[in-house]
């Protein structure tokens, strides 16, 4: 969204610069940096391949570990990998012909949170998974401790407190998170509902374990 407090001048820059990330140039240098930057080079496919394997391997295999933040140069947007430079934001989806994984037609599985289940326990891409418990709350194995009862029929109550810390300005999100998980600690004793939950998990987690 665009805030009332921006002047004319202001709105026309940020709609020029919304206007400039919809450009194929624009999708072009963020994910390979201008060509005078010498940062890739085209194969015989006229595919653009980074001259550093670190970078392949980071912005195409998905390895986080193989660049710093400010090591990515801000390849991948303004804000890529928690880098922010220059104070710019992006709004274009990742989703162009330029984006490495599209632009060289890789598919690459990585692990995800509640991602396993995609795929079949004899796929190739499974390997050396331990099953455990469900963790989250709402899942039916809990659903007879008191305390998550209580945690989710006054959602209403203690939620729009975590709402209000995360829209708060950065001086004020610590002490408007505080005051957010006090509110929830005087509705229900977390500590005493992850113990219960804990309680209830460690037995199946034990039998899952021996299969």
């Amino acid at each position: 969204c665009i805030l009332k407090t921006v002047d004319e001048e202001g709105l026309y820059q940020i709609l020029n610069w919304i206007n400039v990330q919809f450009s194929d140039e624009y999708e072009s240098v963020v994910y390979r940096g201008p060509e005078e930057a010498g940062l890739y080079e085209e194969d015989e496919n006229g595919k653009r391949q980074y001259k550093d394997k670190r970078f392949k391997e980071y912005f195409v295999d998905g390895n986080r570990d193989a660049l710093t933040p400010e090591e990515t140069l801000g390849l991948g947007g303004p804000t890529a990998a928690g880098y922010q430079i220059g104070g710019l934001f992006s709004v274009k989806p990742s989703t162009n012909r330029w984006n490495p994984k599209i632009h060289l037609s890789e598919i690459v599985y990585t692990p995800a949170v509640n991602g396993g289940f995609k795929f079949k326990e004899d796929s190739k891409h499974v390997t050396s998974v331990k099953k455990y418990p469900p963790c989250q709350g709402w899942a039916s194995i809990y659903a007879d401790i008191p305390e998550v009862v209580t945690f989710w029929a006054e959602r209403g109550q203690w939620e729009n407190n975590f709402k209000i810390a995360m829209a708060s300005s950065p001086k004020q999100f610590d002490k408007k998170w505080d005051e957010a998980i006090k509110e929830l600690y005087k509705i229900v004793d977390i500590d005493a509902m992850t113990e219960k939950m804990t309680e209830v998990a460690r037995p199946i987690a034990e039998v899952l374990e021996e299969k």
